[in-house]
């Protein structure tokens, strides 16, 4: 009873990191059910090319946005840091016009611009005791992105066998 219970536990253990992407697949497979019938049905019967269908529908609904801000990420990342490269080299920035039609926090942000943006070496050195904090939440959120990633992906591996195989559950 013992070992059984080891086992249980160790079991328990190995799929907790992928339960979230597992439960996500069995709410979208049973959620989405009546659709993937009506789809198998017009394709003649044919289970795994709907299977597959619905499953690259979902693939392109979730990663083609996330790809899309990585994209956007990757051109702009390198586009501030040159803006940030040339404010410390050349001088200060001038304030945006727009920053004081931003609602509620215009004037804020205005002074907040003057106080910090027009003096950068000031501001760097104000900062620069949080640099560790902010690597390690960079860091935490580069890879924290990575494993929501890697939960789509399971999800949507799994959810094509939810699919597939998942009619003999449907009928009992």
């Amino acid at each position: 009873i013992a070992l059984l219970a080891l086992l249980v536990v160790a079991c328990a253990a190995l799929l907790r990191p992928f339960l979230a992407g597992l439960l996500w697949a069995l709410v979208l497979a049973v959620s989405t059910w009546p659709v993937f019938i009506s789809l198998e049905r017009r394709l003649g019967g044919r289970t795994v090319l709907a299977a597959s269908l619905l499953t690259l529908t979902f693939a392109l609904m979730f990663l083609l946005p996330l790809g899309f801000v990585g994209l956007r990420l990757a051109e702009e990342i390198p586009r501030g840091f040159e803006i940030l490269r040339s404010a410390l080299q050349d001088g200060p920035l001038p304030t945006p016009s727009w920053l004081i039609e931003v609602p509620w926090l215009g004037d804020e942000l205005v002074q907040w611009w003057a106080q910090y943006v027009q003096d950068l070496p000031a501001a760097a050195r104000g900062l620069l005791p949080y640099a560790r904090q902010l690597a390690d939440a960079l860091l935490f959120a580069v890879s924290h992105l990575g494993q929501v990633l890697g939960q789509i992906l399971l999800s949507l591996f799994v959810l094509f066998f939810f699919y597939r195989d998942g009619r003999p559950v449907a009928e009992r």
